[in-house]
């Protein structure tokens, strides 16, 4: 989403909406990829940015588009961890280190206490994880849903995120080189090990 045109953009939401009945929430790259076609946004910051345009002032920019296309806005902490890859380097992150968890979960947690709805771990795009530690802190300490992207290859790497605390995981890089291969089967065995771990932490809360 970093590359395309809001014309892409929207082609490809029309899209989706023709094949399936699901709402579809767009994570923008940038200003030219926000789409009065979605249904909601995640309205980010980007709070360890060194620059100010990626903590507010994009925000500002693009936030009469949003309530002129209304759109539903989900406040989302934005932290970017070791090492970051593009992500990090375009938002001018000043990268929280993976060695300590507790820094990320004083942002995270900083982040709640300042009304943001969901916070957003990311580590870069394609192999690159979010430590399992640094979930499992900042889920032990929020309130609010955590997402988390990136490293995910398997159904184990998925279940594991799931384990250490995230509610929802984002599989931008798995999608783009495993979705047309295998027909979905691996994204479907994927989903399938997600909703199972999930179930499974679920029963054993019950169970306390």
């Amino acid at each position: 989403s970093t590359v395309f045109d809001q014309t892409f953009v929207d082609k490809t939401i029309k899209a989706i909406k023709e094949k399936v009945n699901v709402p579809v929430i767009i994570f923008p790259g940038g200003l030219t990829n926000v789409s009065k076609y979605a249904d909601a946004i995640l309205f980010m910051s980007l709070l360890n940015s060194e620059d100010p345009y990626f903590i507010i002032t994009q925000q500002a920019l693009i936030s009469y588009t949003i309530k002129v296309a209304n759109l539903e806005y989900i406040s989302t902490a934005y932290l970017i961890v070791e090492p970051g890859a593009t992500a990090g380097w375009i938002g001018k992150a000043k990268l929280l280190p993976r060695e300590k968890p507790k820094l990320t979960a004083a942002y995270a947690l900083a982040a709640e206490m300042l009304g943001f709805k969901t916070i957003y771990l990311e580590a870069g795009s394609g192999g690159n994880c979010i430590p399992h530690d640094i979930i499992k802190i900042c889920s032990n300490l929020l309130n609010i849903p955590i997402i988390t992207g990136g490293g995910v290859k398997c159904k184990q790497d998925a279940r594991a995120l799931v384990e250490a605390g995230a509610d929802i995981i984002v599989m931008g890089s798995f999608l783009e080189n495993n979705i047309m291969k295998h027909k979905g089967n691996s994204l479907k065995g994927i989903i399938d090990e997600i909703k199972d771990s999930a179930n499974e932490i679920n029963k054993n809360y019950m169970l306390r």
